[in-house]
């Protein structure tokens, strides 16, 4: 079955530097403050590696209900970009790369938050079902609700 490609984004705009919102968001021990999943899964458990704020840094969870999974960082471009790999290991084992990118735009910064990745029909079809992508925008925008909400207090 040949593939597709899909992109996933949500923005916000932060009342904080590009320098401070790259600085609490490079550091994966601070993602469960803002992490909509894990807001969803009261009952997830997380693993972080021991360095959690640089290459290679790993944000490991499993949860029965939202399934297991691995995001590491795969580079870091300070102030504007943080790129890491998402592992979907269960229900279905899926690779995406997440993109979490930083711009000024008067005097406040805008976070957008991408996923894409490549689907086979099986999934195209299961996200035209049940509406995987707008689900996960809505994720995707609550999640940066809360970061907006932690940095700017």
């Amino acid at each position: 079955m040949a593939t597709k490609p899909y992109e996933i984004t949500a923005s916000v705009m932060v009342k904080a530097s590009q320098k401070q919102v790259f600085e609490y968001m490079r550091d994966l021990k601070n993602f469960d403050d803002w992490n909509p999943f894990a807001a969803m899964a009261k009952n997830m458990t997380m693993q972080l590696s021991e360095v959690t704020d640089q290459v290679g840094a790993t944000y490991t969870y499993s949860d029965k209900r939202m399934g297991s999974g691995e995001m590491t960082i795969l580079a870091l471009h300070p102030d504007t970009l943080i790129r890491l790999q998402m592992k979907f290991m269960m229900p279905n084992e899926e690779i995406a790369d997440i993109r979490w990118s930083l711009s000024s735009t008067d005097g406040e910064t805008r976070v957008t938050w991408a996923m894409n990745g490549e689907r086979d029909a099986k999934a195209r079809f299961m996200n035209a079902i049940f509406q995987f992508d707008k689900m996960m925008v809505k994720n995707f925008t609550d999640g940066l609700a809360a970061l907006k909400a932690k940095l700017e207090a």
